[in-house]
This record gives C-alpha cells, structure tokens and sequence, in this order.
C-alpha cells in the first residue's frame, strides 16, 4: 500500500514539475514595406468600388512615400479624385499630396492645393501635426511665389501653434 502510494506520489511530481511546451515566438510587427507589397496591395485596390479604392490610394500613396519612390507615389495620388473623397479623406489626400508637390519642386501645384476652398474650410478638422506641416508649406510656397505678407502670417500662427503645443507639454 504504501509502494502505491510513493508511486503515485511520484507520478504527480513528475507531471507536475514537467515544463510546458516552448512556444515559438511570433512576431506582432507587421511586415517590412516593399515596393512589391505595395505593388501587390495596388493591384487589390483596383478592384475595389471607387470609394474603397481612393481611401486605399491615399494609404498606399503615403506608404510609398515612406519608402522613397516619390515617382510611384506622385503617379498613384494622381488617381484619386479629390472631389468625391469624404472630408477626412480629403485631407489626408491634402497631406500627401502637398508633401509630393513640395518633393517634386511644383510650386504652383502646392498652391493650388494648400488655398483650396474646401481645405480652409475643413482647417480646424486638421490634427495639429497636420496644420503644423501645411502651415510650414504654406508659409514656403507664399515665400517662393512673392507673396510675402501671407508668407510671414503663416510664419505667425505656425509659431502660434508651436507656442499653443509646448504650453499643453509643460
């Protein structure tokens, strides 16, 4: 009786002290961004009804910014068409398209599109990261063309901004 019970005994400790089974690790950050990925990912989004597919140019044109193929990035925007967007879409388009426009040296096409109707009216819908950026483009494009009074008033409020973001900070 007492031979079953040390091994029994025995049993338990061994299942009990066993070491669980090694999981391997898995990865949570998402894949490596490539040109072919995004090449693939266009492919996906041609097939997309036409407001899905503009909301996916707009991700993949940022995309292809952030690895550097401006070209890409600057023929795919090109596909969007800024009217039919939503008013958060459009400024997201806004964003990137500004920021090619200011790559690709083309003064009079980050103009037009930072003194767009539909942007002033949706400024305040802007995240401050965002006015920031386009105030800091607006205030260089006013500059480049001539316009220097506009140039030195975006100047202000970007310092205004930069003031308003350090005092929410301390």
């Amino acid at each position: 009786k007492q031979g079953c019970l040390v091994l029994i005994l025995g049993f338990l400790l061994a299942a009990c002290s066993g070491t669980a089974p090694i999981q391997p690790e898995v990865s949570t950050s998402p894949a490596p961004l490539t040109l072919a990925s995004i090449q693939q990912a266009i492919i996906k989004a041609d097939q997309l009804e036409w407001r899905a597919r503009f909301a996916r140019y707009i991700e993949l044109t940022s995309q292809l910014y952030s690895i550097g193929e401006i070209f890409s990035a600057s023929s795919l925007i090109e596909r969007v068409n800024p009217q039919q967007l939503s008013d958060q879409e459009f400024l997201k388009y806004t964003v990137i398209a500004s920021k090619l426009s200011i790559v690709n040296q083309s003064i009079f096409g980050t103009y037009d599109l930072l003194t767009a109707d539909r942007l002033m009216g949706l400024w305040e819908q802007l995240s401050q990261d965002q006015q920031l950026l386009l105030r800091r483009y607006r205030a260089e494009v006013f500059s480049q063309i001539g316009d220097i009074e506009r140039s030195i008033n975006e100047r202000i409020a970007l310092n205004s901004l930069l003031t308003d973001s350090l005092d929410i900070t301390e």
